[in-house]
């Protein structure tokens, strides 16, 4: 990250506070876009999968080992695209109340649903969606039908990588981060003009 950030200092000739500035509302108005905006994936036919992964973020010790703060972030991917495109939110809890909205507000009826088997997820079938499921601790893909969660977990790993290459994040900007993530994601292919009407966006 320092030498991508020196690069663009020299380039455009901001200095780096200026440029971080920068940075920050961008990514300020991306998530209160997304927010104002949410993202529907799947529809009829279409497999999306659904996991919870725990990112960790070392805290600031006065001595000893570093304790870590572990946050989880439930995700969704939409496996019509190549690779794989979703949404990835911070959560406090991982029960139904909590998950549940989520998919609603994200999955478009009629969506086919991939997920291990977390009980938060018992009722989604009641929901308008048809969901299948893979029990991890026999196997990775279900011999039966074929189901299997394996793009979000490629996902994840993509996610963590950026973070990683971003020389961690703190915990508390953990979510404008994966928005970050997301919108670039699903806007790779336009991002210039996609951040030129972000910028007008308030």
């Amino acid at each position: 990250r320092e030498t991508l950030q020196k690069e663009i200092v020299e380039f455009t000739g901001l200095s780096k506070s200026v440029l971080l500035k920068i940075t920050a509302d961008i990514k300020r108005k991306i998530s209160v876009f997304l927010d104002l905006n949410p993202i529907m994936l799947g529809g009829p036919g279409i497999i999306v999968e659904l996991d919870e992964s725990m990112f960790n973020f070392k805290v600031k010790a006065h001595r000893g080992r570093a304790p870590r703060n572990q946050i989880w972030v439930f995700g969704i991917v939409d496996t019509s695209f190549k690779p794989a495109k979703g949404i990835l939110k911070v959560v406090q809890r991982r029960d139904a109340n909590t998950l549940l909205p989520l998919i609603q507000r994200h999955v478009l009826h009629g969506t086919i649903i991939h997920s291990d088997e977390w009980s938060a997820y018992g009722n989604i079938n009641s929901l308008g969606y048809v969901h299948k499921t893979i029990c991890h601790k026999y196997e990775f893909v279900n011999k039966t039908n074929g189901v299997h969660t394996q793009h979000i977990e490629s996902y994840w790993n993509k996610q963590k990588n950026r973070i990683k290459k971003m020389m961690g994040c703190k915990g508390s900007v953990l979510q404008e981060n994966l928005d970050m993530f997301v919108f670039y994601d699903l806007h790779q292919d336009d991002i210039y003009n996609s951040l030129l009407i972000l910028l007008k966006f308030d």
